[in-house]
């Protein structure tokens, strides 16, 4: 607990030191029709509402703050996951380079906190590796992902796929794949429709499709 004290008072200072001036973020609701996470089945149908809001704190070094709210249609507990952290380029932004600290949690069930590290660089498909460190169970997660954003008149699409594993236990592994498409396209304003559709297989989902269709707002 004093860790997770320490990692969230430390971001905060971080976040605290960027002036509302510099703040941009986006605010997003929608329906889910199943929300699965690292390969394993949270819930079915669910109506989710992010928030993302991002700032620099110097020249080179930017603070973000994202949320998650998750609540099933029917069924099981809300879910929550509060993420905050730091990101940096180098090599002429070549390189960008990410850390942090995750909290997440259902209703009814117990906390995980993670420290997470990521590194992604600006070349074709945007490639992004992330490891994440469980402080309570000491477990690792890796993850893996490429992605692409290309604009049509229709709509801006982006396409991407990814590969993960996490450890359940200590002795227990679960990989995962997803690949997915989504549209974005302006309503009016900086208010937009969104539409996606991700193929997700793992060992204990085997090979679901989920839909998601909500609105944006950029701010």
């Amino acid at each position: 607990m004093k860790v997770k004290l320490t990692i969230l008072t430390l971001l905060c200072s971080l976040i605290n030191n960027v002036t509302a001036g510099e703040l941009s973020g986006n605010i997003s609701t929608g329906y889910k029709s199943d929300y699965i996470y690292r390969g394993a089945l949270v819930s079915s149908e669910a109506i989710q509402t992010q928030l993302g809001v991002e700032g620099n704190v110097s020249d080179n070094v930017g603070a973000y703050f994202n949320g998650l709210m998750s609540s099933p249609l029917a069924g099981t507990s809300d879910t929550y996951e509060f993420i905050g952290g730091v990101s940096s380029s180098f090599l002429d932004g070549l390189l960008a380079a990410t850390g942090g600290y995750s909290h997440r949690e259902q209703v009814d069930g117990a906390s995980v906190g993670e420290l997470f590290i990521g590194l992604s660089a600006d070349v074709v498909l945007s490639p992004t590796v992330t490891v994440f460190y469980n402080l309570d169970d000491e477990l690792y997660t890796t993850e893996l992902g490429i992605s692409h954003t290309f604009d049509t008149d229709l709509a801006a699409l982006t396409v991407g796929a990814g590969v993960g594993q996490t450890e359940v236990t200590k002795t227990l592994d679960r990989d995962y794949f997803i690949a997915g498409l989504g549209a974005s396209r302006a309503i009016v304003g900086n208010l937009k429709g969104n539409l996606g559709v991700d193929y997700i297989d793992a060992e204990d989902v085997d090979g679901e499709t989920i839909v998601s269709v909500g609105l944006s707002l950029d701010f």
